[in-house]
């Protein structure tokens, strides 16, 4: 039977063969695409921590600060495999979304140390227009790995259920089929959509990240 079945997986990948081989062609598109520009950044934020062992000040060490965690915001906290979530990684998925807003508060203390250091309102200005392009990604992920969660709680809940599903009358069985199918499709649907929606939205961000890292540069090279 389907829902016994289902649940023997241990939740384990809802997705049959073809639904996999799909999700992860997608996740590698999206990786090749990401890791070139993370390189290109991490070897740019070297470059300028470590260019002719150049003592830097309190001004530009609160940029250097900004810049490192906003690059952990965007390539580690908001990045997830939301496919590879099941019903026994609510407590991963209920961390990672505690990690992204640990990294956004981080993110805010350095910018507002940067507001208080830095006399340039150009790059300061370019400063907030990053976090809030970034906080669209962030709220994205989040509503996203928040309605997963409720998703795979809700499936986890009806596991002493279908265990003993043949003891079961036909209308609870009718009651519980429809119920999990509904929230089966809730979770295909949200990691059919994910991958293509977050790209979307990392899209816009880079465009803010380039200029403030440009501004950046020119400041901390003076």
């Amino acid at each position: 039977m389907f829902l016994i079945d289902f649940f023997k997986q241990k939740g384990k990948n809802l997705a049959d063969k073809n639904d996999i081989e799909k999700l992860t062609q997608i996740v590698e598109d999206v990786k090749s695409k990401f890791t070139n520009e993370n390189e290109h950044l991490k070897a740019a934020l070297s470059i300028l921590v470590d260019k002719k062992n150049k003592s830097y000040t309190q001004e530009q060490q609160a940029i250097i600060a900004f810049y490192t965690e906003v690059n952990t915001w965007i390539w580690e906290k908001t990045k997830i495999s939301i496919h590879e979530y099941g019903i026994n990684d609510v407590d991963k998925l209920n961390q990672k979304i505690i990690e992204m807003n640990e990294t956004h508060a981080k993110v805010n203390i350095y910018n507002g140390t940067m507001d208080l250091l830095i006399s340039d309102t150009v790059l300061t200005q370019k400063g907030y227009d990053l976090i809030v392009e970034i906080l669209k990604l962030h709220q994205f992920v989040e509503h996203k790995c928040t309605e997963l969660k409720k998703a795979l709680q809700g499936l986890n809940a009806y596991r002493p259920i279908v265990d003993k599903y043949n003891e079961k009358s036909e209308l609870m069985k009718d009651y519980v089929y429809k119920n999990v199918k509904e929230l089966e499709d809730s979770r295909s649907n949200i990691v059919k959509d994910f991958y293509p929606q977050r790209t979307e939205a990392f899209k816009l961000v880079l465009p803010k990240l380039h200029e403030f890292k440009n501004l950046a540069k020119s400041y901390l090279l003076k």
